[in-house]
C-alpha cells in the first residue's frame, strides 16, 4: 500500500513538474524578437539625418495571417512591444550624409508598446507605435528632445493615436517600405523628419539573448558590389576549369 502511495505521489509530482515546464516554455515560446533597421531619414533644415536599429517582441499570433492586426482590443493578436532602439544622428545640412556620414550623436529608447503589426509570410514587415520619447542626445544635441515613431500606413485612426501632422501627409511622404519618423523638440508636423525606410530581419535566436549588438538586420550588398562579387566568382571558376583541362 505504501509502495502504491509512493508511486501515485511520484506521478502527481511528475505531472506538476510537466505542467510547470509546459507553462514556462509555452510562455517563452509565445513569440520572438525581431530586429529592424531604419535608414536614412531626416536631412531637413534643422532635423538631423538619422539611422538606427530596434528590437521588437512580437507574438506569433500577430504573424499567422498576412495583413494588419491590432495588438489589443477586439480582435487583438496579443501584446507586442518595442524592447529597445538606438538612433544615430548626423548633420542637419540637407546636402550632408547620413550616407555614409559621420555620427555626431545618438539617443536610446527603452520599452514601448506596439499598437499594430503588419505581416506577410509569417514575418513582420511593419509596425505602428505612438511617438516614443522624449529622449535627449548625449553630446552634440545636448538639451534637445527627440521622439521616434514607426508607421505601417495601415493602422485605422480609431485604433492608433492620430499621427502628428496628419495621416494623409504622412502616407503620401512614404517613398517605399514602412517609415520611421524623428521628431525634434516638439511632436508636430513642423518638427517631423522625412521618413526613414524600415527593414525587418528574421527572428533572432534566444541564446544568447537578443540585444541591439548581436541581433541586427544583415546589410544587403549594393547591386554594383553584388555584380562585382559574382563576376569575381565566375572568373575564378573559369580559371580553375581551364587549368583542369590543361
Amino acid at each position: 500500500m505504501a509502495h502504491k502511495t509512493w508511486r501515485v505521489s511520484n506521478r502527481v509530482a511528475a505531472s506538476a513538474i510537466a505542467s510547470a515546464l509546459s507553462l514556462l516554455f509555452g510562455t517563452a515560446a509565445h513569440g520572438a524578437v525581431y530586429p529592424a533597421r531604419f535608414d536614412p531619414g531626416g536631412n531637413g533644415s534643422f532635423i538631423p539625418g538619422f539611422t538606427g536599429n530596434a528590437l521588437f517582441d512580437i507574438p506569433f499570433s500577430c504573424l499567422e495571417v498576412d495583413g494588419w492586426k491590432p495588438t489589443s482590443g477586439s480582435g487583438g493578436c496579443g501584446a507586442a512591444d518595442m524592447l529597445s532602439a538606438i538612433t544615430y544622428l548626423y548633420s542637419t545640412s540637407p546636402g550632408d550624409p547620413p550616407v555614409p556620414g559621420v555620427v555626431l550623436d545618438q539617443f536610446t529608447l527603452g520599452s514601448f508598446p506596439v499598437l499594430g503589426v503588419l505581416s506577410a509570410g509569417g514575418q513582420p514587415i511593419g509596425v505602428d507605435t505612438d511617438p516614443m520619447g522624449p529622449a535627449s542626445g548625449t553630446s552634440t544635441y545636448e538639451g534637445t528632445d527627440f521622439w521616434l515613431q514607426f508607421v505601417s500606413g495601415f493602422c485605422p485612426t480609431d485604433i492608433c493615436a492620430p499621427i502628428p501632422g496628419g495621416g494623409d501627409l504622412l502616407l503620401s511622404a512614404k517613398p517605399s517600405g514602412d517609415p520611421a519618423f524623428l521628431f525634434v523638440d516638439f511632436v508636430d508636423l513642423e518638427h517631423r523628419s522625412e521618413g526613414a525606410i524600415v527593414t525587418f530581419g528574421p527572428a533572432c535566436r534566444d541564446d544568447p539573448p537578443p540585444t541591439l549588438t548581436n541581433c541586427t538586420v544583415r546589410t544587403v550588398p549594393e547591386p554594383g558590389a553584388l555584380s562585382l562579387l559574382l563576376a569575381a566568382l565566375g572568373g575564378a571558376w573559369l580559371a580553375r576549369r581551364r587549368k583542369s583541362r590543361a
